[in-house]
Parts: structure tokens; sequence; C-alpha cells
């Protein structure tokens, strides 16, 4: 597991598999665990003390268990760490202006390589029932640049216009989420 990774997957784990098997990863390092039910309680009371020495949360995750018969608790740290390495790598932040123009409110898209129009100056009508929020989601997920918007936050408000940094999960070719 390289350095990003292991940062991607920083805190305190308690990870849960389908078969009951319980472990523990800390900061991306796999620290305990066991292979079945029988031993889950025991790490479940480890991460809670860890959590309280540390003064950490713990968060508990449910994952997969390995296809394989011959598995680590390092191979799941691994793993959980690739998904959220990918996970993290197609998020995306765009700046979305909504104005009041001449024909009725509408957004524009700055810097975005298609949203932002082909002389940079695409406007998209907001309809007045419209949830700006949905809308702005809509318009993303209907022209297959995202798979769908995280969060909306305003940034800058002048007279007739907002400016809203806009989070969102990028549609990346050959990429699906479970």
């Amino acid at each position: 597991m390289d350095a990003l990774q292991r940062k991607s997957l920083s805190g305190l784990w308690l990870v849960n598999l389908e078969n009951g098997a319980r472990g523990i990863i800390l900061n991306g390092v796999a620290v305990t665990g066991c292979r079945d039910q029988d031993g889950a309680p025991a790490v479940t009371q480890t991460g809670e003390n860890l959590a309280t020495a540390l003064g950490l949360m713990l968060c508990s995750v449910s994952w997969k268990t390995p296809p394989l018969m011959q598995w680590e608790w390092s191979d799941i740290a691994e793993d959980m760490a690739r998904c959220v390495t990918l996970t993290e790598s197609q998020r995306r932040d765009v700046t979305v202006i909504h104005s009041r123009l001449s024909g009725g409110e509408a957004i524009h898209f700055t810097g975005h390589d298609v949203l932002s129009g082909a002389n940079k100056n695409l406007w998209f009508p907001v309809p007045q029932e419209a949830d700006l929020f949905e809308w702005v989601e809509h318009i993303m997920v209907m022209n297959h640049q995202a798979e769908n918007v995280t969060s909306m936050e305003p940034r800058i408000h002048g007279g007739s216009y907002t400016d809203y940094q806009v989070r969102y999960n990028a549609n990346l070719p050959g990429l699906k989420q479970a």
C-alpha cells in the first residue's frame, strides 16, 4: 500500500465481513482481526478501547468477505484503501454562477470543458419551480459529466448573482459505482 492509499484510509476502522469476521484497521494498517464470528466481540472491544485511548472515533464499515481461502487483514486494508483512493480521485469541483438574466434565471458552469460551452458562455435556463441543487445535478448527469452532486455551497453573492462551489462525483469512463 502506498502513502496516498494509507492516508486515504486514515482513522480507526472496525471492519465487519459478510461471514461475521471482524478486524481493526488504524491509519491503513491492519491491527488485529478474527476470521469468524466467535472472536468478533473481542475484536469489537479492542476497537472501542483503542478509540477511547487514542481519542478517535471508531468508524464501522461492512465489507465483502474475500473469495480466497488464504487472506490476511492487510489484504482487506489494501482493498479498502484502493476503493477510497478511487472514490476520491473521481471527486471534482466546479463553480456555478446562478444569475438573473434578461430571459429569466440561468446557471453557468465556469471553467468546465463541456458544460461551459464552446465559447465559454453557455447558460442553462432554470425553471421557476426548480430546486437549484436538483437542477444543477440534473444538467450534470444528463450531460454525462457527473454520477451525482454531493454538495453545493454559496461562495460569493452579488446583486443579481450567486457563485456556488459544486462538488460532484465525475462520470469517469469505465467506472461504475456499486
